[in-house]
């Protein structure tokens, strides 16, 4: 019933607000392509003659891509796919990489958040009716369909096209780190729990100890740094893919996790035995005893890595996703005698929409209905979410 209201109920775009972001977008784009193109034309005959020359190549073909990055990056060695995870960790070294990134995410903003969503709102509500798909992935969490509104860009410029109508607000709600406070949980980690517990930046306590540096001399990149690594490591994150991720030498990626694990004893324990369960077992469980099944060869390395990964994710994602639905439950019940409306859910934010005298009170609701469906299952650390009102989809 709660999903289905939120079908129903629906989110309001500015259609006028969105076409001015979308004409920004454009702009943006189009003088990101001419830079990128300049960039690629360096060392061809036209590149040494005209100043302002142009590579007359495809800038979304991977083969006359990575022909040309050879010809400007003479000496760098370059990935084997041009994908944006692999070329990401040249980026700050190689303003021509980075350029080529700027581009992507505009060109990838307008193909899935252009026009074509103004052909979503319906016409008798003016709203967008989007499909919430409960299982939607393995993990059990939701996946959102006609149009993805879960995925549309987390950027102010984007969310800001999404309103409240005249006299009401938006309520946004999202939990505090859930996974790492579910990973908490059921790892039993004393470092996780009494970073926690004490109110501490866990993702300060983490670079502190990684980087064997005084918490309060850690400086924000080592933070950085250290969050990346944290929630890197739900996902189960290894060496080489973090080396990718940041850049830096696989052999000091390998040092950083070491430290890592040796903080986090417990951590390092519990993911080491969903590795070995999802093996042995080919399943994992949420907290709720949700299963996911794993097919796969054993003899397949890569097969066998990604069962064990998935094995050590499924239960903390999935723990999450359930928490966010029985959430959902109990705002639905809590919520009926009132002017409030589910309009829209993002993993671990739910987006409620109420008149404005009443928005203050929901937002208390909201908040404590949330906190009591965490609560059900994570009771190591607490369980903290944080809310915003608002005229629009931002925070």
């Amino acid at each position: 019933m709660p999903v289905a209201c939120l079908e129903l109920n629906g989110i309001l775009l500015d259609k006028e607000c969105w076409r001015e972001q979308i004409a920004i977008v454009k702009e943006k784009r189009a003088k990101l392509a001419a830079e990128l193109s300049s960039m690629l034309a360096a060392g061809t005959v036209q590149g040494s003659l005209f100043e302002n020359a142009r590579a007359d190549i495809n800038l979304d073909s991977h083969t006359q891509l990575t022909a040309a990055l050879k010809r400007v990056l003479p000496g760098v060695e370059l990935p084997n796919s041009t994908r944006n995870w692999k070329l990401q960790p040249l980026a700050e070294k190689h303003p021509v990489i980075k350029k080529l990134l700027e581009y992507r995410t505009m060109q990838k903003s307008l193909t899935s958040y252009g026009e074509n969503i103004l052909d979503e709102i319906n016409h008798a509500t003016g709203r967008i009716h989007a499909n919430f798909h409960q299982i939607g992935a393995p993990t059990g969490r939701f996946a959102c369909t006609n149009p993805n509104v879960q995925q549309v860009p987390h950027a102010v410029e984007y969310r800001r096209c999404f309103r409240a109508p005249e006299g009401r607000k938006l309520i946004i709600a999202d939990y505090s780190q859930i996974e790492l406070r579910i990973l908490a949980h059921v790892t039993e980690d004393r470092g996780f729990i009494d970073a926690f517990n004490s109110g501490a930046d866990l993702h300060r306590v983490t670079a502190a100890q990684v980087f064997n540096t005084p918490l309060e001399e850690v400086t924000k990149e080592q933070r950085d740094f250290a969050k990346r690594l944290n929630f890197g490591v739900v996902y189960g994150i290894g060496a080489q893919r973090f080396s990718m991720m940041t850049g830096i030498p696989l052999t000091e990626a390998e040092s950083i996790l070491a430290r890592y694990f040796q903080t986090y004893r417990g951590l390092d324990t519990w993911l080491r035995e969903a590795a070995r369960r999802a093996m042995r077992e080919r399943m994992a469980r949420t907290m709720s005893g949700r299963l996911a099944r794993f097919n796969f060869d054993a003899e397949d390395r890569q097969a066998a890595s990604l069962a064990q990964r998935n094995g050590k994710n499924m239960p903390i994602q999935g723990a999450s996703a359930d928490i966010l639905k029985r959430a959902l439950r109990l705002l639905h019940d809590k919520l009926k005698e009132t002017s409030a409306r589910l309009v829209n859910i993002v993993h671990d934010e739910i987006v409620v929409e109420a008149d404005t005298d009443q928005a203050a009170e929901i937002a208390r609701v909201v908040e404590e209905a949330m906190c009591a469906a965490g609560e059900e299952y994570v009771t190591r650390v607490p369980v903290k979410v944080e809310t915003e009102v608002a005229d629009a989809w931002v925070k």
